[in-house]
């Protein structure tokens, strides 16, 4: 009998513990909008002539559910867009004071002078410890040699990084990278 109550408040525990889980598995997902450009990561590379990819950024569906999917692709639109067309004022409008002080105009036309950027996905968003978002984006970039990093020096190059979304006045703002991030970069 001493063994019984315990048991049974055993049971019960799993049984809910079960039940929790069953439901968060089996629950219906919010549908992905129809007028938010999705993918899944691409299959097959693309050849050397048709690199970096198109233009347009895409995201996942788990990047699309989520409630700033939209924000987070125009803002990196306005941001890669800025850079392919070497337009400072269309990427200004999409990063953080912060960057525009560490990258004034000249410096920005100098260090993008030869570089596109393509087949853009934001993967996924993430709340940050401070109240920001962070953004699991990967792109192609191209460009000259002599333009690309000095440790990676290519013309074709596969990126991957993090970056932080952060309120700045009126809305969100690509940040800088987040301090002990490390983009991942490898040769096409």
């Amino acid at each position: 009998m001493r063994l019984l109550v315990p048991t049974v408040i055993g049971v019960m525990s799993l049984a809910v513990a079960g039940g929790l889980l069953a439901r968060e598995l089996y629950q219906e997902r919010a549908p992905v909008r129809a007028d938010i450009p999705v993918t899944v990561a691409p299959s097959t590379s693309l050849a050397p002539s048709d690199q970096p990819g198109p233009a347009q950024v895409k995201l996942t569906p788990d990047a699309a559910r989520h409630p700033y999917g939209e924000i987070a692709r125009k803002l990196l639109q306005a941001y890669t867009t800025g850079i392919n067309e070497r337009n400072y004022g269309r990427w200004k409008t999409a990063v953080s004071q912060e960057r525009i002080a560490v990258q004034p105009k000249q410096a920005w036309l100098e260090g993008y002078r030869s570089t596109r950027i393509g087949s853009a996905v934001l993967h996924r968003i993430e709340t940050g410890p401070d109240g920001s978002l962070r953004i699991l984006f990967s792109f192609t970039s191209t460009q000259d040699e002599q333009d690309a990093p000095p440790d990676l020096p290519a013309g074709c190059i596969h990126w991957q990084l993090m970056l932080p979304l952060v309120l700045e006045n009126d809305g969100w703002k690509i940040g800088s990278v987040v301090p002990g991030t490390v983009p991942e970069a490898r040769r096409c």
